[in-house]
């Protein structure tokens, strides 16, 4: 459920030999795409490789307006396309996530894409040999677009299941709280089991702090651990105060990322860091 990118999913592909594999997602365009990938993966090399010859030798204000159409037809054909224009979506999701600002998928309250263009010299938008092997490595595996409610028929002691968590945002203006806000409400959280345990180590808006102690004092989940809120610090009237057993929810200053690992592996980087600078050598460069 939630396959999204597919990180963990090629992993596991490529180190074990599964019987049975399925993904799902609610993204329509990104399910479409592996698909295509999957079943269509000539037509559809072929018509990217198209979009790089004509994209890449453009200067910067051509590739805008090329970008912009391109952008505009993605979101038409959400709305009003069919079955019959599905490998020229997929073609259209990869290029827009290869030429668009930091690769990232984002919507409107509509619905439309609405990522602005990136800023890449020489973007590998027909990446042929990496597609291929995506292709063969979705032969067996499953896809479906929808509910990961859908995948609990089949979910056994024999099933490894990973659900992908959200990531946790670079900073305040990357953290696009405006689609995510109250996302685990009071009905969200009576569809997950009595045993369960929820941490939020994301954004404080992601969780709704009266809903979430409003399921801690009925019993509807066991426990919360919480290293961020919607509010902080924490003001005097936070439903968070007014829980009826405190042993159930732990809330922490932010420390969640803090483990010894991980900062004995930040002050190596900026060591690191600080000694390629020193030297005139490019290290973790990311732009």
């Amino acid at each position: 459920p939630f396959v999204g990118g597919g990180a963990v999913l090629f992993d596991v592909l490529s180190k074990y030999d599964l019987k049975e594999i399925y993904i799902s997602d609610i993204n329509a365009e990104l399910i479409n795409t592996y698909r295509i990938i999957c079943d269509d993966i000539d037509a559809l090399v072929e018509m990217l490789s198209v979009m790089q010859t004509e994209f890449v030798p453009m200067d910067t204000e051509s590739r805008k307006a090329y970008y912009m159409q391109n952008r505009e037809r993605f979101n038409d054909l959400k709305v009003n396309g069919d079955e019959n224009i599905n490998i020229e979506k997929a073609a259209l999701m990869i290029f827009l996530n290869k030429t668009c600002f930091n690769g990232l998928y984002r919507v409107n309250k509509k619905g439309f894409f609405n990522v602005p263009m990136g800023a890449y010299k020489n973007p590998l938008i027909c990446d042929e040999k990496n597609l291929r092997a995506v292709s063969r490595k979705l032969q067996n595996v499953k896809i479906v677009c929808g509910d990961y409610k859908g995948s609990a028929d089949f979910i056994d002691t024999n099933t490894f299941v990973y659900f992908d968590p959200p990531y946790r945002p670079i900073n305040d203006t990357a953290s696009f709280t405006a689609y995510t806000e109250n996302l685990f409400n009071y009905e969200t959280l009576k569809k997950m089991k009595s045993s369960a345990v929820l941490l939020n180590l994301g954004r404080g808006p992601i969780v709704n702090d009266a809903d979430l102690v409003k399921a801690l004092n009925e019993g509807v989940i066991a426990a919360a651990g919480l290293d961020v809120i919607t509010t902080e610090p924490v003001a005097k009237d936070n439903p968070l105060l007014t829980i009826k057993d405190s042993n159930k929810l732990i809330v922490t200053p932010h420390v969640a990322w803090a483990t010894y690992e991980a900062r004995t592996r930040l002050m190596d980087e900026i060591y690191l860091n600080i000694k390629a600078f020193m030297a005139g050598e490019e290290r973790n460069v990311i732009v």
